[in-house]
């Protein structure tokens, strides 16, 4: 069986034929935007680089026949970039064969959010709490993701759960000056669901997977953090008949957009964790801060952008997410791009309100303690 490989490659991939380019799934799962998508997906590997994954999802009933379509990529010039459009009018998506690796234009879009993971770096916390603050932190050491080179792009398909999993590493070739393994990976799904593997899934958002290991910081003081730098770009139809959206952060753990049709998404486990050496230690995150178009490089700019005459572009947006404690070794974290509302863990909820009971008993019998004690009862 033959491999894909490129030079200063350690991994091997799977040829992309052993896998399913088409995964047709009915969801049962009561969600009255998106009840039925057909799916596919496939990657389209570079000769010297990482390459592109493709995702595209589409509505089959009369009441729902928009197209998802997704990207997910890293490559020498772009940063780890998580892409998503919107096709409400089915006629306006108009790729129907096979991709390719500069194939960016695919019709008009309704709406389109693009979550671009450009630099770690190393700061020095002045005012103590933790966030890295471009105001008040000083920034030692700044790693940044765009002029990596990264290996081959693989993806493998889960069948029980109609899971595509895309992943790709920084490759440490002749060119790295700070070694460091970084892992990007990007999950779409067939159906929805609440899975051990893969969490929150549905097959109108991704999930991602950051992990990172063996930062090099340059120094042990106890004020060293670390903070991931994430560019969010917005845009849609300018012949959308509504008011232009804005990018709104309406609470801590996720951004949306407002006054879309349908509103897009980018967010984080509301108790805001990554797993830092094996613990759940708190993340925090920076206020949405405006960023410049010129920010966005390479493929990232043009996904779904290049030849649109209709896009125009929303909001730029930046903000940086901090890790409350220094990793001597590694950390993990999984936030999520998506479309219409919010995926809900039922299983978090039902935690909780298990929690808020046994605390509501505990507080009732502690009054009924106390109220006997004093001779009240």
């Amino acid at each position: 069986m033959a491999y894909l490989t490129i030079v200063n490659s350690t991994r091997v991939c799977p040829p992309q034929k052993d896998f399913p380019e088409l995964s047709k799934v009915t969801l049962q799962n009561g969600d009255t935007l998106f009840p039925t998508r057909v799916v596919r997906a496939s990657v389209i590997p570079n000769a010297n680089d990482s390459g592109i994954a493709f995702f595209d999802s589409f509505g089959s009933e009369s009441f729902d026949n928009s197209t998802i379509s997704a990207r997910a990529f890293a490559m020498q010039g772009t940063s780890p970039t998580v892409s998503m459009a919107y096709f409400k009018n089915p006629e306006d998506f108009l790729h129907k064969g096979n991709y390719t690796l500069d194939e960016f234009y695919v019709g008009n879009f309704t709406s389109m959010m693009t979550v671009v993971f450009d630099e770690v770096l190393e700061f020095e916390d002045n005012d103590g709490n933790k966030l890295y603050d471009p105001v008040h932190d000083k920034v030692i050491k700044v790693i940044t993701l765009e002029d990596r080179e990264w290996d081959i792009i693989c993806y493998k398909f889960d069948g029980t759960f109609g899971t595509f999993n895309f992943s790709t590493v920084l490759n440490h070739g002749p060119n790295a000056t700070d070694l460091f393994d970084f892992s990007f990976q990007a999950q779409f799904s067939a159906k929805s669901g609440v899975t051990p593997t893969y969490k929150i899934l549905t097959p109108k958002s991704s999930k991602i997977d950051i992990k990172l290991n063996k930062f090099p910081f340059s120094s042990t003081k106890k004020n060293r953090y670390l903070s991931f730098g994430v560019s969010i770009l917005y845009a849609e139809s300018m012949s959308s008949n509504h008011t232009e959206s804005v990018v709104d952060r309406p609470k801590e753990n996720y951004i949306h957009t407002l006054g879309a049709s349908t509103q897009q998404y980018f967010m984080w486990e509301d108790t805001a964790h990554a797993l830092v050496d094996q613990q759940l230690i708190d993340i925090k995150s920076s206020p949405l801060y405006d960023l410049n178009m010129n920010n966005f490089t390479g493929a990232s700019a043009d996904m779904f952008l290049k030849g649109n005459t209709d896009a125009k572009i929303v909001a730029a947006k930046r903000l940086y997410f901090s890790v409350g404690k220094k990793p001597e070794t590694s950390m993990y974290w999984d936030p999520t791009v998506g479309l219409g509302d919010l995926p809900v863990n039922m299983a978090l909820i039902y935690g909780r309100l298990v929690k808020i009971i046994l605390v509501s008993i505990m507080a009732v019998m502690t009054a009924i303690v106390t109220a006997v004690y004093l001779g009240c009862w």
